[in-house]
């Protein structure tokens, strides 16, 4: 039989998710939450809801951004919808920023690495021209500190937030982690 301060201990050793956020201290094993500011990038490709929600929870992220132009998923959980609904009950902000997406047009003949290298130089382009953008996030990472970028794409390199997120870099000196 458990007593209550050993029930929590015992929650916070079995499911860590569930509990990184709570304030309530667990003696030498309390769980340690990095709270200085990182920048990170996120896609969802190949993962389901709950690894992608562990591991923004895992990297104690405040705030995700959705840099989709269409914000919408044939995967479960990935829609707009779905994820300004559930990422604030994990206490995690979600904002949709769908000036930073791409068209779909666009994106709609891309065959070869040369297509998308097209696509990514009209696209820094198409930012760099629109500096308000980036200072829209860089305001919101002073006031959170610790932000996601997302999008589908599992390799950032190959979606269009590795631009803004070396826009972020070279324009800020701010260093961006990719998960």
């Amino acid at each position: 039989k458990l007593n209550g301060k050993k029930l929590i201990e015992n929650i916070y050793k079995r499911y860590p998710y569930f509990t990184l956020k709570s304030e309530i201290a667990c003696g030498k094993d309390n769980i340690k939450l990095e709270k200085s500011p990182c920048f990170f990038t996120i896609g969802y490709e190949g993962k389901t809801i709950d690894e992608y929600l562990n591991q923004i929870i895992k990297e104690n992220i405040y705030l995700i951004i959705d840099v989709r132009k269409n914000p919408v998923s044939m995967k479960y959980g990935f829609s707009k919808k779905f994820l300004f609904k559930t990422l604030p009950e994990s206490n995690i902000q979600y904002i949709h920023m769908p000036e930073l997406g791409i068209e779909t047009e666009k994106r709609k003949n891309l065959n070869s690495v040369e297509d998308y290298k097209k696509l990514f130089v009209e696209y820094e382009k198409e930012i760099s021209n629109k500096p308000v953008l980036i200072e829209k996030i860089i305001k919101l990472y002073q006031n959170k500190k610790r932000i996601g970028l997302t999008c589908f794409e599992k390799e950032y390199i190959q979606c269009h937030r590795s631009i803004i997120s070396k826009k972020i870099e070279y324009n800020y000196g701010i260093k961006v982690s990719h998960i």
